[in-house]
């Protein structure tokens, strides 16, 4: 059955790990898109009220790297008993895989399913450059992809986690290769980039406004659709 431009979003994506959670994730993930994020939080500052003058303070700012959010999540799994220790080990990661955001260590080896605490969605719409083959779907051999996408946390429902929600919304540019291998396979590498992402958010209730910028990675071998 052919697919058309459209379509090539859906087929891609499922190799970039945003399909069902695969079974393979129970041992070494093979299809993992590993997400490196840079963010500045700026946190409402001291407020004070005299009676007739109120008085906010500067805003209060945190740089946070994809290892700091890593060590969000780790308070997190431990606070609900999901993983044994409060931190995880050196070369840990964070990546995608079957939609859902998981840790893996430095062998791609799960260490913790984190997708009630951080999602990442995608609009339905996207604009295409490049070529694609009508059989498959796949890039022939380069495509670029613009779609709007969305990353947010929230561990607050967790008792003992960092009580911190948030959300960061932009354009990413996904930009994707594809190669025909013997035996109906392909090999097909992306990345993704959200230059400009911000939003907003609550930090143990203290408002705050976020920006930064979102990476993605991806290669793997697939069976051709």
């Amino acid at each position: 059955m052919k697919t058309s431009a459209k379509n090539l979003l859906t087929i891609t994506l499922v190799a970039l790990g945003l399909s069902a959670l695969s079974t393979q994730a129970q041992g070494t993930i093979t299809d993992l898109n590993v997400i490196t994020v840079s963010l500045t939080l700026q946190l409402q500052g001291t407020f004070s009220d005299d009676g007739t003058v109120r008085v906010y303070g500067k805003p209060v700012v945190s740089k946070q790297n994809t290892k700091d959010l890593l060590a969000l999540i780790g308070r997190a799994k431990y606070a609900q008993g999901q993983y044994p220790a409060n931190t995880f080990p050196a070369g840990s990661k964070l990546g995608l895989t079957g939609g859902q955001f998981v840790v893996v260590n430095a062998n791609d080896h799960l260490l913790v399913n984190a997708s009630d605490i951080l999602q990442f969605s995608r609009s339905t719409n996207s604009v295409l450059d490049g070529r694609i083959t009508d059989a498959t779907g796949l890039a022939d051999t380069q495509v670029t992809a613009l779609t709007f996408v969305t990353m947010t946390f929230d561990d607050t429902f967790i008792p003992g986690g960092n009580n911190l929600k948030f959300f960061l919304t932009g354009v990413d540019t996904l930009k994707i290769q594809d190669k025909v291998l013997a035996g109906n396979n392909y090999h097909e590498s992306a990345s993704d980039s959200v230059k400009n992402a911000a939003g907003e958010g609550r930090s143990a209730g203290t408002p705050l406004v976020i920006s930064g910028t979102i990476h993605g990675n991806f290669s793997a071998t697939l069976p051709v659709p």
